[in-house]
């Protein structure tokens, strides 16, 4: 097995957005830094050092936003964040032999550091600790300056309120996540109990009876088994479909995945070519086509489908035996279509055909005209 050097591909999943997200706050180093720079009169070579240790801290700071969860390969998230930690402290100390206590400017930024590379349970009490200490030891030691750096010294408690905010939002969008993955797994479970159980159930008992009828009664014996083979393909249908979605959740995939079922169960379709048209309504308007599908597999008993589609709305008409009065409070996948439309926005109607069959129209405005 071969390992990877904690420092090898430095650049390999860099975190582009942790990276800006981190500089648009650096404004707040330079102009103090550039303001102590102007007012001090210190020599060009001590400006010149200030620079280039402002750049390294600058460099170093944004480098570790975009790597932190995964560089130097191999090392723990509190190890990396120490020593990042510790190398721009050096800096700001070495910055401060040329500008004197405006070194405090690098404070706040050394806090974010730790307040959004760590968990909550360390970085709360550390930022909240050392900026009190700092601002105490400022207004102790530099009572004529203390006013003036109250900014860099009191703003990593503003942060740490942005930063606990950012905490509780990936948490809540954690809790989200896993909801709908244990939502999506009962669903594929249901899915494949409903799929395999009754349709293996049935199998196995036209098969026995198949068996005792070989002999005495051949023309119901095969009867039986003409039932078991399109059982079989309807199965198989239902299956193809729900595999197909699973691996292609978008509109085109959908749209896939219903042509290869409604193939497999020898129904004929007529399914629009441009499924861009959706638009960002392609997500949802896969769902209901996944869930249209499995009904008219499972109980249409149709002969053909159409499927229109337009930016705003989606429509599927078959021609099988229509509605029943208490379809929608048997059919869980049609109360789904209603609520996952309603979710979104919109509104599903799920009726008569005109000619017979099931109409499933869902509009994400006000237009409800249908297609004939």
């Amino acid at each position: 097995m071969t390992t990877q050097k904690p420092w090898s591909k430095p650049f390999a999943g860099f975190r582009v957005f942790d990276m800006l997200f981190a500089s648009v706050w650096l404004i707040f180093l330079l102009i103090p830094l550039g303001l102590a720079l102007a007012s001090l009169g210190i020599d060009r070579a001590a400006m010149s050092a200030t620079i280039a240790l402002t750049a390294l801290f600058i460099t170093i700071y944004l480098f570790y936003f975009g790597t932190y969860t995964y560089f130097p390969r191999g090392w723990s998230q509190c190890r990396r964040s120490v020593t990042v930690l510790a190398v721009l402290v050096v800096i700001a100390l070495t910055s401060s032999a040329f500008v004197g206590p405006w070194a405090l400017s690098f404070f706040p930024f050394t806090c974010a550091l730790i307040i959004f590379t760590c968990p909550p349970r360390l970085s709360v009490p550390t930022v909240a600790v050392s900026s009190l200490i700092v601002t105490g030891l400022t207004f102790l030691f530099l009572a004529e300056m203390a006013v003036g750096l109250l900014g860099a010294t009191l703003s990593p408690l503003f942060i740490l309120g942005i930063g606990l905010l950012s905490h509780k939002d990936d948490e809540n969008r954690d809790l989200r996540h896993r909801l709908e993955l244990t939502e999506e797994r009962e669903r594929i479970a249901l899915d494949v109990h409903d799929l395999l159980g009754h349709s293996l159930t049935v199998i196995n008992l036209k098969s026995e009876l198949a068996k005792r009828l070989l002999d005495t009664q051949p023309s119901q014996a095969r009867a039986q088994l003409d039932e078991i083979a399109s059982l079989s393909r309807t199965a198989l249908a239902e299956v193809r479909s729900t595999v197909t979605h699973l691996r292609s959740p978008t509109l085109p995939g959908a749209f896939d995945a219903t042509a290869r079922a409604l193939q497999t169960a020898g129904i004929s379709y007529s399914l629009p070519d441009d499924t861009g048209i959706a638009g960002p309504n392609g997500a949802l308007f896969a769902s209901v086509m996944k869930e249209a599908t499995t009904n008219i597999l499972r109980h249409a008993q149709a002969g053909s489908v159409e499927v229109r589609l337009a930016a705003d709305r989606l429509q599927i008409t078959d021609d099988g035996v229509g509605l029943s009065s208490d379809a929608e409070e048997k059919g869980h996948g049609l109360r789904g279509i209603k609520k996952r439309v309603q979710q979104a926005g919109g509104t599903a109607f799920i009726e008569q055909a005109p000619g017979g069959g099931t109409r499933i129209f869902v509009t994400m405005s006000d237009n409800q005209d249908r297609w004939e």
